[in-house]
């Protein structure tokens, strides 16, 4: 199949008629510049005077009689609004929902495929210039039946649609940028990035508040296909994430977290079962779990320390104290006053040196750590919340993160 390309557009997009006229703006360049273009736009149902108001925008509905053929109260709004509003331009679009495009139930996320027939449909109009908009999926069974339906953007991801249609590169078109060198609220010298890698991504998507699916961003590595995430407002800024090689620097992103707390339990018997007893109170009860570090003592006994949402800081203190002095704990205390900061990349495990610069800067600016965590891309410290801007700029400055790529 020839090479198309696939955009997905956020929620965002489709709040106002100015954000509409940016999303149109934005196809319209794709599609000046010849590109074959499949749309990706989220599932959305509004009230009925919104719908009328949003495409009113773009074309004139002369009666109510012509305004309801326009429209079923079934359909997707998002998709019918900017149907119209491509049309306004001179766009010819045809609209994809569950019905128009099926793929097989055993082949859902492990090899996905769809029928011939709408892959020749597919192509049809991609050969045509018609841009397709999709707003869903439907799921079929070993006898073709429907067996569920994926709507929107919330499931039916470009990852997926580019697996279908054998492409290589997707692009997210968000109301934000995601990945910077640091905190942008912290660090005024903080830069977008414009490359990593997908474990590099998935460490400092992890760190952010981000929307987006780190799923998707697993699939997209699994089946080597490249995502570009560039902003509505800014479309000529991004950031390309892929697993080729690219211009390497140890370092690439150090990201603070001012919303932790850390929970501490003190000289735990170090057997086998006593982590499980502790932690699972906590999944039970809805607490996300981040960074474990345990320290087993010569005589056999350790220090567990986590860190957890500060919000919920205090019920996981409760928690794990009663389940923590079943198992023999001599005490167990919390602190919501941490920040954690995570210096990010992917040629850290090659790199000793980092840790060392790491922990002398923050030394030398008697900036005291509590906390460690590792791992080959990600090195976590908890220092007091106090700290956390200082922090930030002198480890940003250390790596030279503030320099142009």
């Amino acid at each position: 199949m020839q090479k198309i390309s696939i955009l997905r557009l956020s929620h965002k997009m489709f709040d106002s008629v100015e954000n509409i006229r940016r999303s149109v703006d934005i196809i319209k360049r794709h599609f000046d510049s010849q590109e074959s273009l499949i749309i990706i736009v989220p599932y959305i149902r509004k009230f009925y005077e919104s719908l009328k108001e949003s495409i009113s925008s773009f074309y004139n509905i002369s009666q109510e009689s012509e305004f309801n053929q326009l429209y079923r109260p079934t359909e997707n709004i998002s998709s019918r609004i900017l149907k119209f509003a491509l049309l306004s331009k001179g766009i010819y679009t045809i609209e994809f929902d569950q019905n128009l495009i099926q793929i097989p139930k055993r082949k859902l996320f492990t090899e996905p495929t769809i029928p011939d027939f709408y892959r020749e449909f597919i192509e049809k109009n991609i050969q045509r210039g018609t841009v397709l908009l999709v707003s869903g999926l439907s799921v079929i069974d070993e006898k073709g039946q429907i067996d569920r339906i994926l709507g929107g953007t919330d499931r039916v991801t470009p990852i997926l649609f580019a697996k279908l249609l054998g492409q290589s590169k997707v692009l997210y078109y968000r109301e934000d940028l995601l990945f910077f060198t640091s905190n942008r609220e912290y660090v005024s010298k903080a830069r977008l990035i414009r490359e990593l890698d997908y474990d590099e991504a998935a460490n400092i998507l992890s760190l952010n508040t981000s929307s987006f699916d780190l799923d998707d961003l697993m699939l997209a590595k699994e089946w080597g296909i490249e995502i570009e995430f560039r902003s509505f407002y800014e479309p000529e800024k991004y950031t390309l994430i892929s697993g080729g090689k690219m211009k390497k620097s140890i370092v690439k992103s150090i990201i603070g977290d001012p919303n932790k707390a850390k929970v501490s339990i003190h000289q735990l018997q170090d057997r086998p079962g006593v982590a499980a007893r502790i932690f699972s109170p906590l999944v039970e009860n809805g607490i996300n779990i981040f960074d474990i570090s345990n320290i087993v003592t010569i005589d056999g006994l350790s220090d567990l320390s986590f860190t957890v949402l500060r919000d919920d800081a205090k019920r996981a203190y409760i928690i794990t104290e009663k389940f923590a002095k079943e198992c023999g704990a001599s005490s167990v205390e919390y602190d919501d006053n941490i920040a954690v900061v995570s210096v990010i990349g992917s040629g850290l495990y090659k790199a000793p040196d980092v840790a060392f610069k790491i922990f002398s800067v923050l030394a030398k600016n008697r900036i005291n750590i509590n906390y460690i965590n590792a791992n080959d891309i990600k090195i976590s410290v908890a220092i007091s919340r106090d700290y956390l801007e200082l922090a930030l700029r002198i480890l940003h400055e250390t790596f030279e993160l503030d320099k142009n790529e």
